[in-house]
């Protein structure tokens, strides 16, 4: 691969091809396939490219031709982001393979997100909370799966909503908790406050979306498109809003209308 390799092949009359299938480690681990013939033949120009610190750079908008050759490779990608933004990675087996995708982080230590479906046509969206670089790794949904794919990698625009619970921010009733589902796997969360002894109603329109209600004690329900839910309270209450994809791939706006329809005379418990 044209990078030198702190050892000497000594005694051989005839010429080897080799492939180091962790170079990262060299020379701790020295697992190795022993092939006839050319020296990286089936391969890509990227290899080695078989950890986080030897991925090539895919840049936005662009496509890159790649191979899982031999039987078990798998190859790391390094995708600048921006913080805030989504990130879009495509993985297209034109063979029909089926392929996986992880998103990690810079250390290529901490999974981010996948997409685990085993799909020749694989995506997966992720969210940078601070835009520093992620790595990808593509790989066979087999142990014996291989073949070539292309890559690429868009920005889908701005995060809505942000997915993290600590992060979410409030909003009272007579407020409308709007966004989209931008991308397959897209969580969208707020937080809607109860005021105390009052009636709340919510009212979902999301034709390919879900809106999931749960309350600080755990309780959850979940609302479809069109669905109407009164909520009373007997004490100041928090609601958690999240919403999802309705079925997985699915992707669109929502819209979860609330209002205050006035004291409860019942002083009732959440519905």
């Amino acid at each position: 691969h044209g990078t030198p390799c702190p050892f000497d092949l000594i005694g051989f009359s005839s010429p080897i091809g080799f492939k180091f299938h962790d170079f990262c480690a060299f020379p701790f681990k020295r697992f190795f396939q022993i092939r006839g013939g050319k020296v990286g033949a089936g391969e890509d120009a990227a290899e080695p490219d078989e950890c986080p610190r030897l991925a090539p750079s895919l840049q936005a908008m662009t496509v890159a031709e790649r191979s899982l050759e031999p039987q078990g490779d798998h190859d790391w990608f390094q995708v600048t982001t921006t913080a805030g933004f989504i990130t879009w990675f495509e993985a297209v087996s034109p063979g029909g393979e089926p392929l996986l995708i992880e998103v990690f982080d810079e250390a290529g230590t901490g999974l981010l997100a996948a997409d685990n479906r085993g799909l020749a046509q694989a995506g997966v969206g992720f969210v940078s909370a601070d835009g520093r670089p992620a790595m990808v790794r593509v790989r066979a949904l087999s142990a014996t799966g291989g073949g070539p794919y292309f890559a690429s990698q868009r920005s889908l625009g701005r995060d809505d909503f942000t997915g993290a619970e600590d992060d979410a921010l409030s909003m009272s009733p007579g407020a409308r908790f709007e966004g989209a589902v931008q991308f397959p796997g897209d969580l969208d969360r707020q937080w809607l406050e109860l005021p105390a002894a009052h009636a709340v109603r919510l009212e979902l329109t999301a034709p390919h979306a879900v809106v999931e209600l749960r309350r600080a004690d755990g309780v959850t329900r979940t609302l479809q498109d069109g669905e109407m839910v009164t909520l009373t309270s007997a004490t100041l209450d928090r609601l958690l809003l999240t919403s999802r994809e309705r079925t997985a791939g699915e992707v669109g706006p929502f819209s979860l209308k609330t209002s205050v329809i006035g004291p409860d005379d019942h002083a009732a418990e959440p519905a």
